[in-house]
């Protein structure tokens, strides 16, 4: 079985752990798709410069810089139409049996919006056709942008996991909106916005290091039953 991920990281694009990541999600004979936000796979700014300061007045204006450029080069409606041509890619390829989809900050909103539309795509031929959704799971990490969109729904089993807290809308509120959606599992754990990537000014290492333990096991990726029975076993909402 080809399980096929599709991975849409953060406004800081290609970084050492994601790298480290796609390395070891390879080696265990899956594919992988990194849908960067910008035409190219680097971040414009200096991240190595950024990996060996550790102010936290520093992270904190070059996150500031990053989200600029990140709206100036890409922006959210693009991003999302990056993520849902390389699903529709991935739904037609012979090679793919399964579709997983893992999305960072505003990643995890682009696929939010793009699994929350449509799932037609044009043929050659000019014609619409429904394809054959072979999305098995998709997990999003502090997506805060989904407050924007919290009118769709998602067309494939997700599972969302929210910081304690955002600096600029109330997540509860967010939370109290989607909870109730069909296909949609919630978690908020004890870390903030940007937890996962050593980058960020919030990274948490002990909460990064116990959902990687399960982030690399593509067998519970897969299936968001026992993805969330992991969550749930290892104490981590």
């Amino acid at each position: 079985m080809n399980r096929h991920l599709i991975i849409a990281p953060d406004i800081f694009a290609k970084t050492e752990y994601l790298s480290l990541f796609v390395k070891n999600i390879l080696m265990q004979g899956n594919t992988v798709n990194v849908i960067y936000p910008y035409n190219s796979e680097n971040d414009p700014l200096a991240i190595k410069g950024l990996i060996t300061k550790e102010t936290k007045i520093t992270k904190e204006t070059v996150e500031k810089q990053a989200y600029n450029k990140f709206i100036h080069l890409c922006g959210h409606e693009k991003y999302a139409q990056k993520i849902n041509k390389a699903i529709d890619e991935a739904n037609q390829s012979n090679t793919i049996d399964e579709i997983i989809l893992l999305g960072f900050s505003v990643g995890a909103s682009a696929i939010w919006k793009a699994i929350g539309t449509d799932t037609f795509i044009k043929t050659k031929a000019g014609c619409s056709i429904e394809t054959q959704n072979k999305i098995k799971h998709f997990v999003g990490f502090y997506s805060s942008q989904i407050r924007n969109n919290l009118e769709l729904d998602p067309s494939c089993p997700t599972t969302l996991i929210f910081p304690k807290q955002e600096d600029h809308f109330d997540i509860d509120i967010v939370i109290e909106n989607i909870i109730d959606k069909k296909m949609v599992t919630v978690f908020k754990v004890k870390a903030l916005h940007g937890f996962m990537n050593p980058i960020s000014k919030n990274y948490c290492k002990i909460n990064a290091e116990a959902f990687n333990k399960i982030l690399i096991k593509t067998e519970l990726l897969s299936s968001k039953n026992d993805f969330v029975k992991a969550i749930k076993n290892s104490n981590l909402s």
